[in-house]
């Protein structure tokens, strides 16, 4: 009997010590800023094709792993993509079959290589992503040369704005680059899709078209936002564009540029300025412009004082099993970043919460490993007593970004993965 009281106390003890720690309040990460825009050229934490490319990638990695069979780096994965006639999501599927660069090659021998953008022309009707001049409330599937492609509708609609401009740099036009305009993010389909709805300046003349994750890397797409305070802008900018549905193609994209709402017709670029300028908002000028011409070219309006590409949010790293040996787990610690990062990780199984609010109290053997962008390292993590839970983080400016998990199973590779952000101090 005194035993068990000795028992109950100690074990009082423990639960009023860690019950009295002061918990780190987790943050919604919907508060963090999203939509700010960058002026640094060089800035590798801006949206990109990449993003979406990493979208497709990153399953067919945590299969890989989780078979423990071989698969190519990321940049190997988009390279290889221009050099075949496959559609995402074929690409992807041939890559299921395949873990090595000679087993691809053997699988996709019956389908020609091309250059992805060699066939089809932002300045052409021909481009798939390009409808017609009509509105409709519910646009019909029977319009669309091709429909589009989305692997993450939800998320890539959160990251972009209506007013936002799509410039394409890579297109066989003399590779002088696309501009189009956002002008709806939830179109409706007939068939009950949504899809991002665009205006632009093609061979057709000035029509709807659509941005997708087919033509966000077929055509190496940057996203461009003003820089201006205020988003008071944006429906004069879309009503510029919109009166301007059915026009011409102007091929004299050397002409000096006119804003003009009456005008006949449009070249890309041109277009998109002067829906800017009709609120008053030059998107063509930047310090040091030298270049003797009143054209407004793509990639004046890239490197235009009034726009920017978008910094995306720092993302959780993922986590998947690679296997046990024993009381170890092999687990892959997934950078799903545009940056290389330094990931901590705590080489013993700890407990649930502990891993949500980063407890270094508690957290005692803690890891570091550094893993480039758009890669993984795999890591061991030993069992300790009766702690079931894996974590890492990393620390962005103020915030550190944590991946945790527990219900890890050798056999079938699941694992009950959850994400927290708390302030770094």
């Amino acid at each position: 009997m005194k035993l068990c009281r000795i028992f109950c106390s100690i074990f009082l003890a423990l639960f009023m010590l860690f019950s009295s720690q002061e918990k780190k309040p987790t943050i919604n990460l919907s508060n963090i800023p999203h939509h700010l825009v960058s002026k640094n050229q060089n800035n590798e934490e801006v949206f990109s094709y990449k993003d979406v490319f990493w979208n497709y990638y990153e399953p067919i990695l945590i299969e890989k792993k989780q078979l423990q069979n071989s698969f190519i780096d990321f940049s190997t994965f988009c390279e290889l993509y221009y050099e075949y006639n496959f559609s995402l999501p074929e690409y992807c599927l041939k890559w299921r079959h395949a873990n090595t660069l000679e087993e691809f090659q053997n699988i996709s021998m019956c389908s020609s290589k091309k250059a992805k953008y060699a066939t089809v022309s932002s300045s052409s009707s021909d481009a798939y992503y390009v409808l017609n001049s009509t509105t409709y409330d519910e646009t019909p599937t029977d319009v669309f040369k091709e429909l589009p492609i989305y692997y993450d509708y939800d998320s890539l609609v959160k990251i972009l704005m209506n007013g936002d401009i799509i410039y394409e740099t890579v297109t066989i036009f003399f590779n002088a680059g696309h501009n189009a305009l956002i002008t709806k993010l939830d179109q409706k389909t007939t068939d009950g899709r949504y899809f991002i709805q665009t205006i632009e300046a093609v061979g057709s003349g000035v029509n709807y078209g659509f941005l997708d994750d087919q033509r966000i890397v077929d055509f190496g797409v940057k996203i461009l936002r003003t820089t201006a305070p205020t988003m008071s802008y944006i429906p004069l900018v879309i009503y510029f564009a919109e009166q301007q549905l059915g026009k011409k193609y102007c091929p004299d994209y050397d002409r000096k540029a006119h804003s003009n709402i009456d005008s006949e017709d449009w070249y890309c670029s041109e277009l998109v300025w002067a829906a800017y300028m009709y609120a008053e908002i030059d998107i063509s000028y930047y310090i040091g412009k030298t270049e003797e011409t009143n054209a407004v070219w793509p990639i004046h309006i890239y490197l235009s004082d009034m726009v920017g590409e978008i910094i995306i949010k720092p993302k959780n790293l993922r986590l998947a099993i690679v296997n046990k040996n024993g009381s170890t787990w092999t687990i892959s610690i997934i950078n799903n970043n545009p940056v290389d990062l330094t990931a901590m990780y705590n080489s013993k199984m700890c407990n649930l919460e502990d891993a949500q609010y980063w407890n270094t109290n508690n957290l005692k053997d803690i890891d570091l490993v550094n893993i480039s962008a758009y890669s993984s390292a795999d890591v061991e993590i030993t069992e300790n007593l009766f702690a079931t839970a894996i974590a890492c983080s990393y620390i962005d400016e103020f915030y550190r970004y944590i991946t945790y998990a527990d219900s890890l199973n050798a056999t079938s590779r699941f694992i009950m993965v959850r994400y927290s952000v708390i302030y770094n101090e």
